[in-house]
């Protein structure tokens, strides 16, 4: 909780610019949003499958890469990305 008090002489916008700027701070917004939707957590099994279908993919884009039907280029913004064409 954010708590601000005003202090002498000072104006109420002043006093919540400051408070504004300890709200920020504070990530409560943050905490907010971040819990407005209820996720799961994933379970051990969930994981475990994810991981070996990642492996599996990342092995087959090896694969092609080393028989030349996979290359690497840029895209306009400059990342490295797979570009996949036939060699017949």
């Amino acid at each position: 909780m954010v708590h601000v008090q005003l202090k002498d002489k000072e104006s109420f916008e002043a006093m919540y610019r400051r408070f504004s700027k300890r709200y920020r701070q504070s990530n409560i917004s943050g905490q907010v949003k971040g819990s407005k939707h209820f996720a799961r957590k994933k379970t051990k099994r969930l994981k475990k499958q994810k991981a070996l279908v990642s492996n599996h993919i990342r092995g087959l884009k090896e694969h092609l890469r080393r028989t030349g039907e996979l290359e690497k280029h840029q895209d306009h913004r400059g990342r490295l990305v797979n570009v996949k064409f036939k060699t017949k």
